[in-house]
């Protein structure tokens, strides 16, 4: 009964403050607009709901926010609670950019990156990932390392591609966990080392990083970087197959086909075959063909 009382306490409580966060921001208030806004994005506290999140991104928007103009230009990207529009999106990313968000910075380096909503631009692209990075925001981070590790919008730099990709998979992100495990496999801007490639793997493949999960598969496969256990690979790689990967499905089909690492299964091996070759996979086509 003592339970059921003091949840009761805290849902007249939530009501309160949700009250009191309404009028606030019906009353003008920017930062009570913005947190409003989030919690009705996020449904926390509240139910979720989009258009209303965007209209008071919006309101926060009108009044110089700059969190509330990245997070409408968001909207406006991914259609939610809006309509789709890409040329507000930049819109909107570009006054929050301009105001030092660095989150905005990045989307906006993704706009001129991709060209939507806006002229395809890889030199400002490569400016306002820029703009991200030294904030320490991790995708700008990772996506400035890929331009240099691809030579776009800037001069191709394998080792400052490594560099960024340190810093924003040091902060978290799976993507640059698993390039910089990339660069570190195949010996891309810094001196191979399998160790190091098969723990950034792990890292990204933990993140369920579909490409981690088959790389650290393929360690385990190997003995690269770990010790060799070919039951860990397989099940590695049925994570990454589970989630579509060719190439995982084709691996893990010779896997079961073979009964390395797993119970032998032919049925199951032809299974996956059969997926990994209707994506395309050539070793699967082969592998039906050599083998049924």
């Amino acid at each position: 009964m003592a339970e059921v009382n003091r949840d009761k306490d805290a849902e007249k409580k939530l009501a309160q403050e949700i009250k009191k966060l309404e009028d606030a921001a019906k009353g003008g208030n920017v930062s009570a607009q913005v947190v409003l806004a989030k919690r009705l994005y996020a449904g926390n506290g509240v139910k979720q709901d989009y258009k209303k999140a965007a209209n008071w991104f919006e309101k926060a928007a009108a009044q110089g926010s700059a969190e509330a103009q990245s997070n409408l230009g968001y909207c406006y990207y991914s259609g939610l609670g809006v309509k789709r529009d890409y040329d507000k999106a930049v819109y909107w990313y570009t006054k929050s950019a301009e105001l030092g968000n660095a989150a905005a910075q990045n989307y906006l380096g993704a706009c001129l990156f991709d060209g939507k909503g806006t002229k395809k631009d890889l030199k400002k692209a490569v400016f306002w990932f820029s703009k991200s990075a030294v904030q320490k925001h991790a995708d700008g981070q990772f996506n400035l390392g890929f331009c240099y590790a691809n030579g776009a919008g800037v001069a191709k730099d394998l080792p400052k591609a490594t560099i960024w990709f340190e810093k924003a998979a040091s902060l978290g992100n799976a993507k640059a966990q698993y390039y910089l495990g990339l660069c570190y496999y195949l010996g891309n801007g810094v001196v191979k080392d399998y160790v190091k490639a098969a723990y950034w793997f792990n890292a990204a493949a933990r993140q369920e990083h579909v490409k981690a999960q088959y790389s650290l598969g393929l360690c385990y496969s190997l003995g690269n970087g770990v010790t060799r256990d070919r039951a860990k690979a397989a099940a590695c790689f049925e994570k990454a197959a589970d989630k579509g990967s060719a190439e995982a499905q084709q691996v893990l089909g010779m896997y079961y086909y073979n009964g390395d690492g797993v119970t032998k299964d032919i049925k199951k091996a032809k299974e996956l075959w059969k997926k990994a070759a209707a994506q395309g996979n050539q070793t699967a086509k082969d592998s039906l063909k050599k083998y049924f």
